[in-house]
């Protein structure tokens, strides 16, 4: 057997009729050669029943090639080319380690995190956030990674599958994506749970400080990182214990908690529903173990 592949740039409802076409293209290129061709992902994939030769494999490249623009679409520039090393170039970016060759040039930025997990990830122009440093709208992207997690009934980690999209010029996706799994088993899998649970710390520390100064401070964030300062130290044990078993003490503490004030303010007036306390936000918004939907979806 023989098998080929070549790159699509056309969207799947298309194939029918592309494989149609395309395969009686090849059939008059290669008389008597058995074939099957199957669309797989962003590739068409050409299976023949022969072995064939270095000449009729340059015969069905050329066939493939001049048809390319007809029945298999023009690829579209990729941004990421406009950021390579002097003397790089990149014809299929699912080839190339941008999160290694690119670092110095791109800007990394954590688009969506849920619960510690980060679900998306993009690298942007610079210089695109050094004109909007605060709004990320502005940005232009060059490359998206979307990632999903399994996790067992213990919510350890099992699995993380990884997307990897290139932006076009035009602000379209190109059509290759890169899709990888790492699975977790004993060690790693812990070693995951206490890197997401510090990233929930974190996260948590930013929300409070913000909305302590809109709701407590009028807008002082000296006052409310004073604020914020005491009430983590008040719970150092608790969130020490959470980052390294996850267990529910914090939650259990926050919700018993009768001394700091603050945590009964209305949060309605910076946007929560009616009768959501400060203390509602921290359980249920940080803390809670429902899952929402991927935001891609």
């Amino acid at each position: 057997m023989s098998v080929h592949t070549y790159t699509r740039y056309i969207e799947n409802g298309f194939w029918d009729l592309v494989l149609g076409l395309l395969s009686k293209d090849v059939e008059a290129a290669l008389p008597g050669k058995a074939f099957t061709a199957n669309a797989n992902g962003s590739e068409i994939q050409f299976d023949f029943v022969d072995t064939l030769s270095a000449g009729e494999i340059t015969t069905l490249t050329d066939t493939v090639e001049s048809k390319r623009g007809t029945y298999l679409g023009t690829p579209k520039p990729l941004r990421v080319s406009e950021y390579l090393p002097d003397g790089i170039t990149v014809d299929d970016p699912r080839g190339y380690d941008y999160v290694i060759g690119l670092k110095e040039r791109l800007h990394e930025y954590v688009v969506v995190m849920f619960r510690g997990e980060v679900r998306e990830m993009g690298y942007y122009d610079m210089a695109s956030v050094a004109a909007n440093p605060d709004d990320p709208e502005q940005w232009v992207r060059v490359v998206g990674e979307f990632i999903e997690y399994t996790r067992d009934a213990m919510d350890l980690a099992t699995s993380r599958v990884t997307t990897r999209k290139w932006y076009c010029t035009d602000g379209t996706f190109d059509s290759r994506i890169k899709v990888t799994t790492k699975r977790y088993t004993g060690m790693t899998a812990m070693d995951e749970g206490n890197r997401r649970r510090v990233n929930v710390v974190n996260y948590s520390s930013i929300l409070i400080l913000g909305l302590l100064a809109m709701t407590e401070t009028g807008g002082d964030l000296h006052a409310a990182e004073v604020l914020g300062r005491a009430f983590t130290t008040l719970y150092q044990p608790q969130i020490s214990n959470f980052i390294r078993v996850g267990d529910d003490a914090l939650q259990v503490a926050i919700e018993a908690d009768t001394t700091t004030t603050w945590l009964d303010n209305d949060m309605e007036p910076v946007g929560y529903p009616a009768g959501t306390t400060f203390r509602d936000v921290i359980i249920a918004e940080i803390l809670d173990i429902s899952d929402p939907p991927l935001p891609w979806q």
